[in-house]
């Protein structure tokens, strides 16, 4: 029983980098689309 606990915590942290090192991708690529969106929408003078 105390093995398997071990091993499910151990899966459920890699899980949980790999979800957060995913999510840090989709928001830096996120935080690019906005940028160039905002540049876009300055060029065409919309808010």
């Amino acid at each position: 029983m105390n093995k398997q606990l071990i091993i499910s915590l151990f899966f459920l942290c890699i899980s949980s980098k790999m979800l957060f090192s995913a999510e840090m991708e989709a928001g830096q690529n996120l935080r690019k689309k906005s940028r160039r969106v905002q540049s876009q929408d300055l060029k065409y003078g919309i808010d």
